[in-house]
């Protein structure tokens, strides 16, 4: 059983993730995501949800969201995309998605009482890349009268952080752009084994 709340190890992942959205996200990246928290001038001290906000999660949770994520010291606008997602009330979650690279699968678990959610994020192959998963921890922040999710994602040694906020799909097509070659850090970087 995870402590969200408690254990320090969490209370460290769950500040990287924080410190991953304050560095890398863009202005309009979900605004129950930023302005709001940064105009709330929590102390650092003061609990990450104030115990009256435990009930908002027991209300059904998005279905759509809006993803972004920071790779190589930068905000990548294309992965992980758009998700829909189902928060069953047995602790699953699962859904779909797709970002600049194509579609893929969600599958995890959450908590709604730790509010943290645990996925992996399944891509077939395509256009000559191979499979391959990406785990992703998030953590819940009610803020105000919303919800959104904050981040870190590991895939075969490389580190990052994502966010999300309740929203549909853009309305215009994304252009395709590179999507970042994880594999192209060099090692020794961020962490990545030599």
């Amino acid at each position: 059983d995870l402590d969200a709340e408690g254990d320090p190890h969490m209370k460290m992942l769950r500040a990287v993730a924080d410190a991953y959205f304050h560095l890398f996200a863009g202005p309009f990246d979900g605004p129950s995501c930023t302005c709001s928290q940064r105009q709330a001038g929590l102390p650092r001290s003061a609990p990450a949800w104030p115990s009256g906000e435990a009930r908002a999660l027991t209300a059904p949770l998005p279905c759509q969201w809006r993803t972004a994520m920071s790779f190589g010291r930068q905000r990548v606008g294309g992965a992980p995309g758009s998700w829909a997602l189902s928060f069953r009330s047995d602790g699953h979650v699962n859904g779909t998605g797709s970002d600049a690279r194509g579609a893929f699968a969600l599958d995890g678990f959450w908590s709604p009482t730790q509010r943290i959610a645990l996925l992996r994020k399944s891509c077939g192959p395509a256009a000559g890349r191979l499979s391959h998963d990406v785990d992703l921890l998030a953590f819940l922040y009610v803020l105000q009268a919303s919800v959104c999710m904050r981040g870190v994602w590991l895939c075969r040694g490389s580190a990052g952080g994502f966010w999300a906020w309740p929203g549909p799909p853009p309305a215009q097509p994304r252009a395709p752009q590179s999507a970042p070659r994880l594999d192209a850090v060099p090692a020794g970087a961020w962490g990545r084994p030599a």
